[in-house]
């Protein structure tokens, strides 16, 4: 169980860096940067799309290949970089190529996360595991949208503050998925 843990802490940091950004992306474009809702949706169309389009290319490369971590840490570090993206956006256009950048980098590390939790578990704990490692995902979620809070309230709404904050959770997510995550064992 010490990988599933360990995934699940990858997920934890990843949730937290995403739920910091996601919210604020919306209110970003159309407050700071005065696009259209028409361009918002767009952005986010195309950004969801990445991610549509192209899972079951890298869920079929990661079975081939067989070297699920690898294929993981680099969907975590792709979208780490998004979140670098974003930070420094001051354009609907490198926020689209932060969003697509971040969409991407989790079509690249879903499915050889998901078959890492599979290798790394006992038959009769697959439930178990998955039930942990989607607990850490969710609070994650709950735990970046509490600190994005506390930081804008300490840097005057300033939301590109948080962006810059949200890489933290980020890229220690890739340093734990390299650290502490080992290969599976194949069935």
């Amino acid at each position: 169980m010490g990988n599933v843990f360990a995934l699940g802490l990858v997920s934890l940091l990843t949730d937290i860096s995403s739920a910091m950004v996601n919210p604020l992306v919306p209110v970003f474009l159309i407050v700071t940067l005065g696009v259209s809702p028409l361009t918002l949706g767009l952005i986010e169309g195309l950004a969801e799309s990445v991610g549509g389009l192209l899972k079951v290319v890298f869920g079929y490369a990661s079975d081939r290949v067989r070297r699920r971590k690898g294929f993981a840490a680099l969907g975590y570090a792709i979208s780490a970089s998004g979140k670098l993206i974003l930070a420094f956006a001051g354009s609907w256009g490198r926020v689209l190529a932060a969003r697509m950048t971040d969409r991407f980098g989790k079509v690249v590390r879903t499915a050889p996360r998901d078959a890492l939790i599979v290798e790394s578990t006992a038959p009769e704990q697959k439930g178990r595991a998955f039930g942990l490692q989607r607990a850490m995902d969710a609070a994650g979620s709950v735990i970046g949208v509490l600190i994005a809070y506390l930081v804008l309230l300490n840097a005057a709404g300033q939301v590109k503050t948080v962006f810059t904050w949200a890489i933290v959770p980020a890229v220690l997510s890739v340093l734990v998925m390299l650290l502490f995550v080992r290969e599976g064992k194949r069935p």
